[in-house]
């Protein structure tokens, strides 16, 4: 099996917390964690939070600890030390989390994009398995009228409110279903500066889950879906594929705090649906790019560890990031930049010049993975021609196609 080495700081840090709780009983709340992961029908609670990057989180490896409820939460659950969001904007992402899709797949490429009908959202699959659902939102661009309430039951968007308000109303709808199998989306971003208390916020969320008996039989994920600060800036006057925008915290905590470790491999956003359903012995329904990540929690998973993202900025820019290294491709100039990630983890020197052939490998991925999204556009106008057996070849030779 191929593994992607660890990031020393990051994961040694992850691993030693780990460690610790475990060794502590803090998993689950006391005693030790057991061994097996749910696959029966149980609660499920995201919390999606746009502009937390992974190098914000102290249990990622920022020193400021101004995020002391994320890091007890790593404590106690799979955290994944190397998550790429699909998007450098929280409402692309979040549609690929719900979808199992890339943002070109499934069509929201930007924010105030809709997500079309056709899509199947992890929604509508636990509506379908008899999972009450709700959403609560707070981004202006994650609506009912773009197409987010797919699958919800409830679905409610407050635009200007933050995790505090948002999760207050999330966590009062949790109460009156507590007994219940239920699918609730929390969704909100980090303001400017104010990253203290959107952790103080999801400590209080937490607290709620905590005192509703939930440790035991529910399943909570909390994740970024983009790495900037609403309003923020790249190097270009706009939103960024760099890994200080893409890399995000990716926190599964499963009943009792069940199989909590570190996995250091390469994963997506979009696997997070998959992983949810498997988990809930939910049966698709449908095909998605997105893949199970339990299987590599059980340390069984397959290569490659890869990662892609995508955004329709300067003419078209994609990324791709494998074994320590991100290529972002720029259409606009058929530009190429490669940053060493565990040395250079924010992405801000290319080592394009110097790595050639590792550049070359690179957009190699980039490539087989283009001829795999273009086939399989939720929108019949802008669907590529099916894949030819070559291409078919080249993309089970590379790991995308069993």
């Amino acid at each position: 099996m191929m593994r992607t080495p660890p990031s020393p700081s990051r994961a040694a840090f992850l691993a030693a917390a780990v460690a610790l709780a475990v060794a502590a009983g803090a998993c689950g709340g006391g005693g030790s964690a057991p061994e097996d992961l749910p696959s029966s029908p149980h609660p499920v609670v995201i919390v999606a939070i746009d502009g937390l990057a992974a190098d914000r989180v102290g249990a990622f490896g920022a020193t400021d600890r101004r995020t002391p409820a994320l890091d007890a939460l790593a404590r106690e659950s799979v955290a994944f030390a190397w998550a790429f969001a699909q998007a450098p904007e929280g409402a692309p992402s979040l549609a690929s989390l719900l979808t199992g899709f890339y943002p070109s797949t499934h069509g929201v490429r930007r924010a105030g994009d809709t997500l079309p009908g056709e899509a199947r959202t992890l929604a509508e699959a636990m509506a379908g398995a008899g999972y009450e659902t709700a959403a609560f939102a707070a981004g202006e661009s994650v609506t009912a009228d773009l197409g987010f309430a797919q699958g919800f039951a409830s679905f409610e968007a407050r635009a200007g409110v933050g995790l505090d308000g948002i999760g207050s109303r999330a966590a009062a709808w949790m109460r009156e279903r507590a007994a219940k199998n239920f699918l609730l989306l929390v969704q909100a971003g980090v303001p400017a500066g104010a990253l203290a208390a959107t952790d103080a916020a999801l400590g209080d969320f937490v607290e709620a889950f905590r005192a509703l008996g939930l440790d035991d039989r529910a399943t909570l994920v909390v994740l970024g879906t983009c790495g900037g600060e609403p309003g923020g800036e790249g190097d270009d006057g706009g939103p960024s594929l760099r890994a200080a925008e893409t890399h995000v915290p990716l926190l599964v905590r499963f009943p009792a705090g069940a199989r909590a470790r570190v996995v250091e491999e390469y994963v997506e956003i979009l696997d997070v649906g998959p992983t949810l359903l498997e988990a809930a012995g939910i049966v698709p329904g449908g095909h998605a790019h997105g893949r199970s990540l339990l299987p590599l929690i059980h340390e069984k998973g397959k290569p490659p560890y890869i990662a892609f993202g995508e955004s329709p900025r300067r003419g078209g820019q994609r990324f791709v990031a494998l074994a320590g290294y991100q290529l972002v491709h720029t259409d606009e100039g058929d530009r190429n930049e490669v940053f060493r990630l565990f040395e250079d983890p924010r992405a801000a020197t290319d080592v394009s010049a110097s790595e050639t052939r590792r550049a070359a490998v690179l957009l190699d991925h980039l490539r087989a993975w283009e001829r795999l999204v273009s086939s399989a556009s939720l929108d019949p106008a802008k669907q590529a021609e099916p894949l030819d057996d070559a291409t078919l070849e080249k993309l089970k030779s590379l790991g995308y196609v069993q």
